[in-house]
């Protein structure tokens, strides 16, 4: 039910099972039930919620008794599931150097289980937190890993997510034109709807800095659209604050539009206790501050945000806020 998008249906019998589980004393159950309910919380971006989901799976799992569970609930081990959508909780909520550890965990847990379909699902979604971070290094192991494994056995999702990374790598590389047209074919598959809105985000981001602007507000378009559709709130920060980046790059007159814009991204991701999202956005609004003569203002916005990380502080982001700040003291 959630990867159709119907997110209410979903939380009501996700909350059913609990109560069942509960009822039953039932631990089996009970991991199930929390299992079911992490990848609804990815849609509502509730990132403390399934930090505490996915802490309960990995709480209640037990190797011997549930690695079986795989063959007859979703078609996946419970916990490598858990640990991939932990793993981006914990990216979003600002903690990159324990999300990749996370998503590390999560794929090494599942080829120690060797169960096929588990892999390409923790090499799929664990690999999501790798796209997050634009570790570049990391996605190339993952897919490489990911795109035969995928092929092999026709897991039509994992492929297509495969095949993505691909084209977003090519794209990183220099070679726009041929990695963006492979996103966008990927983005465009039916297996790719679930993840649709993030994908086709990071796809208008490329477009951006190849210089496709009215092209890259295109898709932004559809990815919000696609967003309202699957009633999902996840990403959505950063979809605002590219649109902003974008306007900017279009012309300096939007710089009003953009001061709005990146505004309404750092509410949004404060809203949602997305740390990541919140410190780009603030990013993208202090530098424009800055670049308009508004420096206190803008120093007095950024150094709050970065001032709530305690680890990450070699990932780009955190870089650019440090030596922003550092120009503005």
């Amino acid at each position: 039910t959630t990867m159709t998008g119907r997110t209410k249906e979903a939380f009501a019998l996700a909350d059913e099972l609990l109560s069942i589980a509960r009822e039953l004393d039932d631990t089996d159950l009970l991991l199930e039930a929390y299992h079911a309910r992490v990848p609804g919380l990815l849609r509502t971006a509730d990132l403390g919620a399934i930090k505490d989901a996915a802490q309960e799976v990995v709480r209640l799992y037990d190797h011997e008794r549930h690695r079986d569970h795989a063959n007859y609930f979703g078609g996946h081990d419970s916990r490598v599931r858990a640990q991939s959508f932990h793993a981006i909780s914990l990216w979003g909520l600002g903690f990159p150097d324990q999300g990749k550890q996370m998503a590390w965990r999560c794929i090494e847990n599942a080829r120690a289980l060797g169960h096929t379909f588990s892999l390409a699902h923790g090499l799929n979604m664990g690999g999501l937190t790798f796209l997050l971070l634009k570790d570049a290094d990391a996605c190339r192991a993952a897919a490489d890993e990911l795109y035969p494994l995928a092929e092999r056995n026709k897991f039509s999702w994992p492929l297509t997510y495969a095949r993505f990374v691909r084209g977003w790598l090519r794209s990183q590389e220099g070679d726009h034109d041929a990695g963006i047209e492979e996103m966008l074919k990927a983005a465009d598959e039916g297996p790719a709807a679930v993840l649709q809105p993030i994908v086709l985000t990071l796809t208008a981001e490329q477009q951006m800095r190849a210089g496709q602007l009215e092209a890259a507000l295109g898709t932004l378009d559809r990815a919000m659209k696609e967003n309202a559709a699957q009633h999902a709130r996840f990403y959505e920060p950063e979809m605002i604050r590219l649109r902003g980046e974008v306007l900017l790059a279009q012309s300096p007159s939007n710089a009003a539009q953009a001061v709005n814009i990146f505004t309404n991204a750092m509410a949004v991701a404060a809203q949602q206790s997305c740390r990541t999202l919140e410190l780009r956005a603030a990013l993208s609004l202090a530098r424009l501050l800055s670049n308009n003569g508004r420096r206190p203002e803008a120093r007095d916005l950024l150094a709050p945000v970065y001032g709530g990380f305690t680890e990450g502080f070699d990932e780009p982001d955190l870089q650019a806020a440090k030596t922003l700040l550092a120009e503005l003291s």
